[in-house]
């Protein structure tokens, strides 16, 4: 049986259309445990009309509002499959998807099965069926074994490059072995708003022995047609953008098993500061006036630990579009400047911020 894991909270407009795919599929042995986080529209009405129809559907409730992390975990600790797949509430499932993931599952024996997927503008549904804007395959071939070794590679790849290599970012469209994950106690950490999918893909990677890409698009990834949900919310603190930091930390326990921590410490380095410097800009694309003065001390904050200002000292632009000379502020503590261009890069790449 395939444990699909789906956190609810104020989904009423996409709700059906996902819980639908899921029914739809071709593959029937599977459980769909819906975790609501205390939604305030008619989201729980929707999943129990679900669940009256379907046995295989099974509503949970969270006793408060406590974010997706903790709502995958209550997910967890009620799964009785043997492999799990994560699938959010905005998103939809391909007609074939399981059957797609349980074959190459059963056939390679790998601890977690990677499938393609697709993105689409909300604006830009139309049925199951959305116009997309984009896909994203991993493997070049039909049939794609990582060993360990590989594994290693791509790790070091994503750490040169993190926003350019995707693979471990998402907890959807892919199925883990659920031994893997309860045998080990995986969960989903709580702290974090942003990265704790990227967080729990390295912590599960501790215990896998090989990954397995299928080329087939299992999953319809949804991208919301405003500013604050592309660029992820700072309405619960600056810090909560920046989840990537413990993340980090995990990757560097994963790899400290398999390389020295001098080979290490460049890389993980490198991609803190490549990720700071994202977050900084989305950040400070969102702030208004009277925000100001918060943002700048947590700048300051941030340009003043020690972590950081290791990464800076290995930080090595790879590209033409990387940032040169906001790297080169922070090393040198410009609070000030650092906020004004970061400031200015968040108008320039996603618009004013409209009031309201």
């Amino acid at each position: 049986m395939i444990s699909i894991i789906t956190p609810v909270y104020n989904t009423e407009k996409y709700l059906a259309i996902c819980l639908q795919s899921v029914i739809d599929q071709s593959y029937p042995d599977w459980e769909l445990i819906l975790i609501d986080d205390c939604s305030s529209d008619n989201s729980v009405e929707i999943c129990q009309t679900f669940s009256d129809k379907d046995s295989r559907i099974k509503l949970l409730q969270n006793k408060t509002n406590s974010g997706p992390a903790a709502a995958r975990n209550i997910g967890l600790k009620a799964i009785k499959g043997e492999s799990i797949t994560f699938l959010d509430a905005d998103d939809i499932l391909t007609p074939d998807a399981l059957l797609h993931l349980y074959n190459a599952y059963q056939k390679s024996g790998a601890d977690i099965v990677v499938g393609s997927h697709d993105k689409f503008f909300d604006s830009q549904i139309d049925g199951l069926y959305p116009v997309e804007i984009g896909d994203m395959v991993f493997a070049q071939k039909a049939e794609t074994i990582m060993n360990i070794g590989d594994v290693i590679a791509y790790v070091k790849g994503y750490l040169k490059k993190p926003n350019r290599k995707p693979l471990f970012t998402t907890s959807w469209s892919r199925l883990f072995r659920a031994e893997a994950i309860l045998k080990n106690g995986l969960l989903f950490d709580e702290r974090l708003h942003t990265f704790e999918d990227v967080l729990f893909n390295f912590e599960m990677l501790k215990y896998v022995n090989s990954l397995h890409y299928i080329t087939e698009h299992i999953y319809r990834h949804r991208i919301q047609d405003n500013y604050a949900s592309a660029t992820m919310k700072a309405t619960n603190g600056a810090e909560t953008l920046f989840g990537f930091q413990l993340a980090l930390d995990s990757v560097e326990t994963f790899l400290l098993e398999h390389m020295e921590q001098e080979k290490i410490d460049p890389l993980v380095g490198h991609a803190r500061v490549t990720y700071s410097i994202i977050q900084l800009i989305r950040y400070s694309g969102q702030l208004r006036g009277n925000d100001l003065l918060i943002a700048y001390r947590f700048i300051a904050d941030l340009l003043n630990s020690q972590p950081l200002r290791q990464g800076l000292s290995y930080y090595t632009p790879t590209s033409k579009g990387e940032s040169r000379l906001l790297p080169w502020l922070m090393k040198k503590n410009m609070t000030a400047l650092t906020l004004a261009l970061c400031y200015y890069k968040a108008s320039k790449r996603y618009g004013r911020r409209k009031s309201g």
